[in-house]
């Protein structure tokens, strides 16, 4: 099984053991494909957890898994990650990657001289921004046509056209 991680518990919600989970990539339409969680501090041997239910909010999902039955209960899966198995995620067309695929990519810019590693993707802005680390520099790259060129998912490599002042 290949666990990869999707997001993590905020906070309890109500008082029948349902969870608040805020999903790292900001979308939710997958998360319908999903029948079990894990949830744990770290990838390895992380507790099972079927799910009962769940509906999405605006900016989180709340999730009713079978044995979480309390406040106590939800309140100790707070701040933990919540991991899914690879194999339930959906299809994707071509052209399309999970944020999770480019994390380690090697980035380079149009003349093919390498930037760095993609560490992260943020999404806190207008869109998501790649994270990109060379050594101790750090770089903020919005993941959007005008900046991303191209992204090779087979040679692990993306190419940026980064405007005067963003590398």
């Amino acid at each position: 099984m290949d666990l990869i991680a999707y997001g993590k518990v905020i906070k309890p919600h109500g008082l029948s053991g349902e969870v608040k989970v805020l999903p790292f990539s900001g979308e939710f339409s997958s998360f319908k494909n999903f029948s079990t969680l894990y949830i744990s501090q770290e990838i390895k041997n992380p507790p099972k957890f079927e799910i009962s239910r769940s509906r999405n909010q605006t900016n989180h999902i709340i999730v009713k898994l079978q044995g979480i039955d309390s406040i106590e209960d939800a309140q100790r899966l707070k701040g933990l990650t919540v991991f899914i198995n690879k194999e339930e995620l959906p299809e994707k067309e071509e052209d399309e990657y999970y944020w999770f695929e480019l994390i380690g990519m090697d980035v380079f810019d149009m003349d093919g001289k390498q930037i760095g590693k993609v560490k992260d993707i943020i999404d806190n802005t207008a869109q998501p921004l790649l994270v990109i680390k060379n050594n101790s520099d750090e770089y903020l790259v919005p993941l959007v046509e005008k900046f991303v060129e191209d992204i090779d998912l087979t040679n692990s490599k993306i190419v940026i056209n980064p405007i005067e002042g963003l590398i």
